[in-house]
């Protein structure tokens, strides 16, 4: 029996990480108002929200997959000067695990793992925020800026403890945003951020604009602000999805860089490296993708027996559809809509066999 595809999100982050969501009450409202009938979470660290989330997506016939998006190092590839898949910082890999069934459960070398992450990442974190505060001073602009009035600010938004929150470089970038909006004028503002950055702003009265300005001009590779992310190794990150009984999936960007990275350069050079890394799946982001680039690398990689998924993130302020689409906002190429859909099939099925029943009857 062939299956039309059921529309599927294999990737999204929820709160308290930086989302477009304001709850995951939320987030569950607008894939049954949009007709997702599976949503994959992806978030950075600490998971105590899933079992709500997935209890909620139960209730209402969609598909749960539990999964984490793990921020690694590889030492290889940045002594090559190498960039993986972000596109500011060579030797920087976004990995995820999917489908992790032992999460609420971990062995003890997980607990270990994610223990060294989460105090590995709040540590980078604090030195982040004490060295924008320190850039805002050197600037000109008494800005009061720590990382953990943004934890308590981040839970108190997020309705959770403090405990559960995980700062991320956006929120950073957010919370000095709106510091430097507080102690700045609007017409004193483009003088003040120059200083800042040493550029003048493209938009100094656009919190978005700003906010990303703030993460180019500070926050990235060789930048004043910038920590790297070395505490913990790809190898590492792949054990972790391991011990947690996941499925390692590679987050792909292709043409949301330019030019592609030196790992991504071409879809056979990307299987290569990831065959010798023992990966087969391939996470897609299709919003920052052309079509052509779909059509171009997805045909290659299954041909090479990778498994295709794609999702959307929602891991900024802007609320976009849930249903991936390619980035001049066209729909999905049919032939990548198909292979997206039988690679969440996978998934489902390997967090619950279940899982992939229902979401069979609801592709019927």
């Amino acid at each position: 029996m062939t299956l039309m595809p059921a529309p599927v999100n294999c990737h999204v982050h929820l709160p308290p990480n930086f989302s477009a969501f304001a709850s995951v009450e939320d987030a569950v409202a607008k894939a049954v108002a949009q007709g997702i009938k599976l949503l994959g979470a992806s978030n950075y660290y600490d998971h105590r929200i899933y079992q709500g989330f997935s209890s909620l997506c139960r209730e209402q016939e969609i598909v749960p997959l539990e999964g984490i998006e793990i921020v690694c190092w590889s030492e290889e590839m940045a002594q090559k000067g190498w960039k993986i898949n972000d596109p500011g910082n060579p030797g920087k890999v976004y990995l995820c695990g999917k489908s992790l069934r032992r999460l609420h459960d971990p062995t003890e070398r997980a607990g270990e793992l994610l223990a060294k992450i989460r105090s590995g990442d709040e540590a980078r974190m604090k030195e982040m925020a004490e060295r924008l505060e320190g850039v805002c001073r050197e600037a000109g602009l008494q800005v009061s800026f720590c990382a953990e009035q943004v934890v308590a600010d981040t839970a108190k938004s997020a309705g959770v403890d403090s405990d559960q929150v995980v700062l991320q470089e956006r929120r950073l970038a957010q919370a000095l945003q709106e510091r430097l909006f507080e102690v700045t004028a609007p017409a004193e503002r483009p003088c003040a951020l120059n200083r800042l950055f040493g550029t003048a702003s493209k938009s100094p009265d656009d919190s978005l604009v700003v906010q990303g300005e703030i993460r180019t001009h500070l926050m990235k590779a060789g930048k004043p602000a910038y920590v790297a992310e070395e505490f913990i190794s790809l190898t590492e990150a792949m054990e972790l999805v391991r011990e947690l009984e996941g499925i390692t999936a590679y987050p792909a960007v292709f043409d949301g860089m330019a030019p592609w990275s030196d790992f991504e350069q071409s879809p056979d050079v990307l299987a290569d490296s990831l065959e010798a890394l023992g990966i087969s799946f391939v996470e897609y982001i299709p919003n920052r993708n052309s079509s052509e680039a779909l059509l171009a690398t997805s045909p290659v990689l299954q041909e090479r027996g990778m498994t295709l998924t794609a999702g959307t993130e929602h891991n900024t302020n802007e609320m976009i559809p849930l249903m991936p689409y390619c980035r001049d906002k066209s729909s999905l190429p049919h032939q990548c809509e198909e292979a997206f859909f039988q690679g969440a099939l996978k998934l489902a099925e390997w967090q619950n066999p279940k899982y992939r029943e229902a979401l069979e009857r609801y592709a019927n």
